[in-house]
């Protein structure tokens, strides 16, 4: 069995070596070492013995051991094949740990696994966390907590608020599921490889659903179109993007105090869970009248 001392980057070097795992860029494999920050992302999870875990990304299992630690359960996905088979065999006496090779985005983990009751805590990987936490809010049973360590540009996103620069497709789409906070800016030393950019833990606690499942795809589809031209005046987008006609989006967007020629980014989370519910409304008004 290799050694299983983590919090240095010589350790994380040699333990990596011996596996024959070259850190991925493509992957976004930038492995935790340091223990503090290991202790924050848990504390800031809130964990019982009766909660389960989700990890995306365990990598060499600094935050797995913590996590078989302090909660029911841990299910632990990983992309890569040589960590898997080291983390299986590090972990293959704790039968609450469950560690399964894949892509987490290809796994269906919303049909795979009962989110609604599980906690997400994970370093995630630079290439996908944006996309893996986008994917996350949009599901009907999405996890009731989330705690993850993203580029500290992502977390500017995350929480910012509308008519700022950061604010957009992934600050909406998070925000209308989560209640989202920065918990912590983490160095790159206390990482290895030392990425090039700053990082940040993040905390999300789930949201009462807003939206049902019509209003989602409608909330969906305007969003993705609007900020896909973030510059142009919204009415114009919101009208290709529903099929509902420029006067109709007009007088919905007047009856809200928007002016039609706002732009995507001056839209509070609040107004686009609004439009959406609006849009979604006249549409199903308009079917039954056909």
């Amino acid at each position: 069995m290799l050694p299983v001392k983590l919090t240095s980057p010589s350790s994380a070097r040699s333990i990596l070596s011996q596996l024959g795992v070259h850190p991925s860029k493509k992957l976004g494999q930038n492995f935790l070492i340091d223990r503090n920050i290991a202790e924050i992302i848990i504390a800031a999870a809130d964990l019982t013995g009766r909660d389960r875990a989700l990890e995306i990304g365990p990598g060499l299992g600094v935050l797995t051991e913590r996590l078989a630690a302090s909660a029911e359960s841990v299910t632990a996905i990983e992309i890569d094949a040589k960590l898997c088979a080291y983390l299986q065999e590090r972990f293959r006496e704790q039968p609450s740990v469950n560690l399964i090779c894949g892509d987490i985005l290809r796994l269906d983990p919303g049909g795979r696994f009962d989110l609604a009751q599980m906690k997400v805590v994970s370093n995630l990987p630079y290439s996908s966390g944006s996309r893996i936490l986008m994917e996350f809010a949009m599901m009907m049973n999405r996890p009731a907590c989330v705690v993850v360590t993203v580029q500290q540009e992502v977390a500017d996103r995350m929480v910012a608020a509308e008519g700022s620069g950061d604010y957009g497709l992934l600050t909406i789409w998070l925000q209308t599921a989560y209640d989202v906070r920065a918990v912590k800016s983490v160095s790159p030393t206390c990482f290895w490889p030392v990425p090039v950019v700053q990082s940040c833990v993040v905390k999300m606690v789930r949201r009462p659903d807003a939206l049902s499942g019509p209003e989602k795809k409608v909330f969906s589809r305007i969003t993705k179109r609007c900020f896909s031209h973030r510059r142009k005046q919204v009415y114009r987008m919101l009208a290709a993007g529903s099929g509902l006609d420029n006067a109709t989006v007009v007088e919905l967007l007047g009856n809200m105090g928007l002016s039609p020629k706002a732009r995507p980014s001056d839209i509070s989370v609040e107004q686009w869970i609004t439009l959406a519910q609006e849009i979604a409304g006249v549409a199903e008004l308009a079917v039954r009248r056909t």
